[in-house]
């Protein structure tokens, strides 16, 4: 790790106790979980800020994950949404296409970064809409078992995209 990246992990190391000693003395109205997200987007936003353009592949996706977890929980535990399978399996879909979508404004040359995140993207946003009108548990469950069956299978042909069109 070099001195920047250990430099920001304590800072937020050193936020998040804050935080939590504040909510421990009632100082500040946080749970747990909001201090986390809280941390976990403000660390996320900064190392996505630090290794955009520098070619540090790893670092940026690492940044993306972490801030789009840090917003996910934010929302979750301000609005106390109850549906977790949905939250996450929407929001797992939305942070693989953020990422690849990120990876392709970093180098634009790879156009099959631009396809998979829009697909991706585009599944998260059908998924949203799809576990908010089929309230029935059984068909959401259903669904998951559908999807959970050939997500290996969807999984292996885009990485095999990626592959087959990557640049030499």
């Amino acid at each position: 790790m070099r001195y920047r990246e250990k430099f920001l992990a304590g800072l937020c190391i050193f936020l998040f106790g804050l935080l939590n000693l504040l909510s421990y003395l009632r100082i500040v109205p946080l749970s747990t979980g909001e201090i986390t997200g809280i941390v976990l987007g403000l660390y996320g936003l900064s190392t996505v800020y630090t290794s955009f353009g520098n070619g540090e592949r790893g670092l940026l996706i690492l940044g993306v994950i972490a801030f789009l977890t840090g917003v996910i929980l934010v929302v979750k535990f301000y609005y106390g949404i109850l549906n977790d399978f949905a939250l996450v399996f929407t929001s797992v879909l939305f942070i693989g296409g953020a990422i690849l979508l990120i990876l392709f404004i970093e180098n634009t040359k790879v156009k099959a970064f631009l396809y998979s995140g829009l697909a991706i993207t585009v599944l998260s946003i059908l998924s949203v809409f799809y576990f908010k009108t089929a309230g029935n548990p059984i068909y959401s469950a259903k669904a998951a078992e559908l999807f959970g069956r050939y997500w290996p299978v969807i999984l292996l042909l885009l990485g095999i995209s990626l592959f087959v069109n990557r640049k030499k």
